[in-house]
């Protein structure tokens, strides 16, 4: 927060530069948010501090896909394969989409897209999905009162279980105990 007098760069970019893209889906755009997330990340639960971490980079790359994009590309420019699968993927986390479908809105064969994808994101596109689901089950986890079972089914995991599974492979702790954890102490 600005003192008395100063200049709030946070309430300058909100009034100035976002106008009518204030509002982006799952994150309400004001200050609360962003001390909230200062707030967590400050906090001594490594959890809490990286749910500020994740709330942040979802608000980051909704704020430049939605504002960046529209403003500074030319109109005839398209963008590249990767751009537009990276996109579709992070747009429709929500959503079961396989590799071929994938290729098919991006308009190139699976194994052109794979290739393309690999090289410049160092990882697969289908791998590259199920990060981004995990990383929002993770928000989801700290920042909602929604079961494990739930927080499974709204990201399209095929049951708890192999939910649960994921989770624990990447954060090596169940979806409960990270739960939990970030929430003791905050």
């Amino acid at each position: 927060m600005a003192a008395e007098g100063e200049s709030d760069p946070v309430k300058e970019l909100l009034d100035n530069e976002l106008g009518d893209l204030r509002t982006f889906t799952g994150i309400s755009m004001n200050r609360k948010f962003f001390e909230a997330k200062r707030e967590q990340f400050h906090g001594d639960n490594p959890y809490g501090r990286q749910a500020a971490v994740l709330g942040l980079l979802s608000w980051l790359y909704s704020f430049c896909s939605r504002h960046f994009a529209s403003k500074y590309l030319d109109i005839d420019e398209k963008p590249d394969a990767v751009e537009l699968a990276l996109e579709i993927l992070q747009n429709h986390i929500e959503k079961t989409i396989d590799l071929d479908l994938l290729a098919r809105k991006v308009g190139i064969n699976r194994f052109s897209l794979v290739r393309k994808f690999s090289r410049q994101m160092g990882i697969s596109p289908i791998k590259y999905l199920a990060r981004l689901k995990l990383e929002c089950a993770a928000m989801l986890l700290l920042e909602s009162e929604l079961d494990v079972a739930k927080v499974a089914e709204r990201l399209c995991f095929s049951d708890q279980f192999h939910f649960s599974k994921r989770f624990k492979a990447a954060y090596a702790v169940t979806p409960t105990r990270y739960r939990e954890l970030a929430r003791t102490d905050s």
